[in-house]
């Protein structure tokens, strides 16, 4: 890679990945009555935890000095990811034990140049001394939402930053040059989950984007891949454990995902939304421990 005293996107893998909320891009389309389209026959991703890291999920995970301004999205942060004595939440857990060896997630408040004002969350990559980064920046407008929302930007952005890994752990000196050329035949003889999350990564961003919108592809893999590990990290964070009570966090989920194919099947956006809506509405009124809670209340 490139090496640097100063942050430099790379264009192999510095793409911009567009956050949650904000801009009319992404606010859900709750007119569109839905469409046809297809239904992906792709199972969801398997994704494997890495038992070979010794790091804890935040020792993968640098905060920001610039955190300490916003305590309760340092708390939501902690609780999720953990402490350097803790693991933070499971399904969590396992997406970041991923993170490759030599390589760390920063999470911070300061908008880099390339952010748009409206995105509640931004991810690229860059090098500062051969060490390669993936920066969550978390826009400040951002933090006017409630403590589960937040939650649900910082998974979504960590989702965007997992296929940027994924994609970097198999072409380690291509990057995303050589995920475009041959990420159809990837072959891994020792981590065939990550060979068909690759191949899948691969289908998705020919079929919705042609590789000219990252972040196209990138939200329908999420809707495609990852929605119900989403759902189930949302739930992790308020302590839900009964599956039959996710319907609600799927709303969630999708918030950020509204120009995927799989949220575009949804015949009625508006109860879609209001599901959510009226989680957030509730979790205001519970008390900060036990099952169905908001953990930093």
């Amino acid at each position: 890679g490139t090496t640097s005293t100063q942050p430099i996107v790379l264009p192999s893998d510095g793409d911009i990945y567009g956050g949650i909320g904000g801009g009319s891009n992404n606010d859900p389309d709750t007119t569109d009555p839905g469409t046809n389209l297809p239904e992906p026959e792709e199972p969801e991703a398997e994704i494997e935890e890495n038992t070979l890291d010794p790091r804890t999920p935040r020792e993968k995970v640098t905060f920001d000095p610039s955190l300490n301004n916003y305590p309760k999205l340092k708390c939501v942060l902690e609780a999720m990811i953990g402490t350097n004595n803790t693991d933070g939440n499971p399904t969590l857990k396992k997406f970041l034990s991923n993170v490759p060896v030599g390589q760390k997630i920063t999470i911070t408040t300061v908008n880099k140049p390339r952010t748009r004002g409206m995105d509640s969350g931004i991810v690229h990559a860059y090098y500062v001394h051969g060490v390669r980064t993936v920066s969550i920046n978390i826009n400040p407008v951002a933090l006017k939402k409630s403590n589960v929302e937040m939650a649900n930007v910082i998974l979504h952005e960590i989702m965007h930053a997992f296929i940027d890994n994924d994609i970097d752990s198999a072409f380690p000196t291509t990057g995303i040059i050589g995920f475009r050329n041959s990420g159809n035949t990837y072959t891994s003889t020792t981590n065939p989950k990550l060979q068909a999350r690759i191949r899948a990564y691969h289908a998705a961003y020919q079929t919705y984007s042609g590789f000219a919108n990252s972040n196209l592809a990138h939200h329908n893999i999420i809707a495609n891949q990852f929605l119900e590990n989403l759902t189930k990290a949302i739930m992790e964070y308020t302590n839900t454990t009964n599956p039959q009570l996710s319907a609600p966090f799927r709303a969630l989920a999708y918030r950020g995902l509204e120009e995927s194919d799989k949220y575009k099947r949804i015949a009625d956006k508006i109860a879609e939304k209001k599901k959510g809506d009226d989680f957030v509405d509730l979790l205001k009124n519970q008390p900060r421990t036990g099952s169905v809670s908001d953990r930093c209340r």
